[in-house]
């Protein structure tokens, strides 16, 4: 038992370092091949297989796969009901052109119309100041029925941070088709993606700057001390004028589509001006056949001043993308004003996104170490016990070596001076006692005649004869050599006599031959408290009387 327990805490240990995976961390690469040529393909869509990386810009659009219209291939991106006359097709350019570096730019555009419509094709920024700028590829009057090339020249200013592309219209009720879009330069970012290994857990907590974090509309996302779940830092976000302004993290080339993520992040709020309790949500937002959508992912009361989790978990379908995570207030109802509270500011932390199949692996491993602990402290118990018990058994059999005779393995004489002591100061027990003497015959006699040994064995014949006769019924003491008492609650005289005399009868080397006498309380003679000497004094002349018998009976032995 005791080699088990360091073996099963041994196993559980191993199988949590075997299955607890580590965190994967993203890496991007800038090393170019060898020998790259003058101008090569940085990017090029067709639309054959889906939508790829577009959406329609602020969600204000749909889009669709056209197999009317193409202009390469068989198929083609169309966008209809626009709300804006920027909303169109877009794409995050950023990791794909390089600051300071020019491209050429070229796409084909067409529209079912009757007469020539301007459709521009727009390049927008943000520098490292967060201001937003606009630049025009270029623009075109699309006639009817046919397509029309869009190309130009683009130079990416330098202090870039993030970056895309769109196509627009100021005719607001114009549905266009866009298709071979192609981009060409003598520089390009190779990037070495993460792998979307199967389970994959991604941890932002803020202690080296906000990363790719940026604000959802016009207000201030930043690093702050002030509070923290972990570590030193969170994310702040204030100067909100929208309920939707909240941090967001472009999440498209972090995780595969189809596969369950749990999502979840720390949240808290402070300010004396703002309400006890508000509501947080955490929500994904994707473009899926075109459309954006809206996947709220768990929602919660927060107390002021107190840090809560929102947790939730989603798949998101396949061939979704631009997809983005953020935590924000609870949505506005429509027609209702934003008030204080719903443009509060707030602190984010701890962001986790966890392949749900290491999240389920992780329960189980935990459960595993969980069931391997508890067997564990079970076998250190059960030992434990067992120590105790083989204790307990130990002291008590020293116990009982201390009141035993060692040769007859009855009480021994300290024993009945410990039991006579109590009656002395307990003299009302006496009352339902019978006290009986017993006297081995011819013990000299034997060890004369016969041996020590004999003698030794009539000592211990007559006590295995008085244990067995006396069993529960009371106690048996050896007093003296070949003396015994026995203490009972029912008067064993005649009993005991018999036992005596069918034992003496059994010839087994030597005559044996046992005197007894019995006494108990007599008011008469003891008066009205019993005395357990007076008693003993009786039971020891009636004892005397029976060994006179035996021994006008067996005068041989004399």
């Amino acid at each position: 038992m005791r080699k088990a327990i360091p073996l099963i805490s041994a196993l559980a240990i191993l199988l949590s370092v075997f299955f607890y995976p580590y965190h994967v961390q993203t890496v991007h690469s800038s090393t170019f091949p060898d020998n790259l040529p003058d101008t090569f393909v940085v990017y090029e869509q067709s639309f054959e297989d889906g939508f790829g990386e577009w959406s329609p810009l602020g969600g204000q659009a749909d889009l669709s796969i056209d197999s009317r219209h193409s202009k390469e291939g068989s198929t083609s991106l169309h966008v209809s009901n626009r709300a804006k006359t920027w909303s169109g097709p877009a794409m995050s350019t950023t990791g794909i052109l390089i600051p300071g570096k020019e491209y050429e730019l070229e796409a084909w555009v067409h529209h079912d119309g009757q007469e020539n419509h301007t459709i521009d094709w727009t390049f927008q920024s943000e520098d490292n100041e967060k201001a937003v700028n606009y630049q025009r590829i270029a623009t075109t009057e699309a006639g009817p029925g046919g397509w029309s090339k869009l190309s130009g020249t683009l130079k990416i200013p330098e202090n870039t941070v993030s970056c895309s592309i769109y196509f627009e219209s100021p005719d607001l009720d114009l549905n266009f088709n866009v298709d071979a879009i192609t981009i060409t330069g003598s520089d390009a970012v190779i990037t070495t993606a993460p792998n979307k290994p199967g389970l994959t857990e991604y941890l932002f907590d803020f202690e080296e700057g906000i990363g790719d974090w940026k604000a959802r509309g016009n207000e201030v996302v930043s690093r702050s001390s002030n509070f923290s779940y972990l570590g030193r830092y969170s994310l702040y976000v204030s100067e909100r004028t929208k309920f939707w302004n909240a941090p967001s993290l472009d999440i498209s080339r972090l995780i595969k589509t189809g596969t369950c993520y749990e999502y979840s992040a720390c949240v808290m709020y402070n300010g004396r001006s703002y309400e006890n309790e508000h509501e947080f949500q955490i929500e994904l937002q994707y473009t899926y056949n075109g459309k954006v959508n809206y996947e709220p992912l768990n929602s919660k009361v927060l107390q002021k001043g107190n840090w809560s989790k929102l947790t939730g978990e989603f798949t998101l379908p396949e061939q979704a993308s631009d997809i983005h995570l953020y935590v924000q207030t609870a949505d506005v109802e429509e027609g209702c004003e934003a008030d204080e509270n719903d443009l509060m500011a707030y602190y984010i932390d701890n962001v986790s996104i966890l392949d749900s199949t290491l999240k389920n692996q992780r329960k189980l491993v935990n459960l595993i170490i969980v069931v391997f602990s508890i067997l564990a402290a079970v076998a250190a118990l059960t030992v434990a016990v067992i120590t105790v018990i083989k204790k307990i058994s130990e002291t008590n059999t020293l116990l009982a070596s201390a009141e035993k005779d060692s040769m007859t393995d009855v009480f021994n004489r300290n024993s009945f001076e410990i039991q006579t002591a109590h009656l002395e100061n307990c003299p009302e027990e006496c009352r339902k006692l019978y006290i009986t003497l017993c006297d081995v015959n011819f013990l000299k006699h034997i060890n004369d005649n016969y041996g020590h040994q004999k003698g030794d064995d009539a000592i211990i014949r007559c006590a295995s004869v008085l244990a067995e006769t006396v069993g529960k019924k009371g106690c048996v003491y050896r007093t003296g050599g070949d003396e015994f008492v026995c203490i009972t609650k029912v008067n064993m005289h005649d009993k005991i006599r018999q036992a005596m005399d069918i034992e003496s009868q059994k010839y087994k080397g030597y005559p044996f031959a046992v005197a007894a006498g019995t006494a108990k309380y007599e008011p008469s003679e003891d008066g009205n408290i019993p005395d357990i000497k007076l008693i003993l004094a009786r039971s020891d002349k009636e004892m005397y009387k029976d060994k006179e018998e035996i021994k006008s009976r067996m005068k041989n032995y004399i």
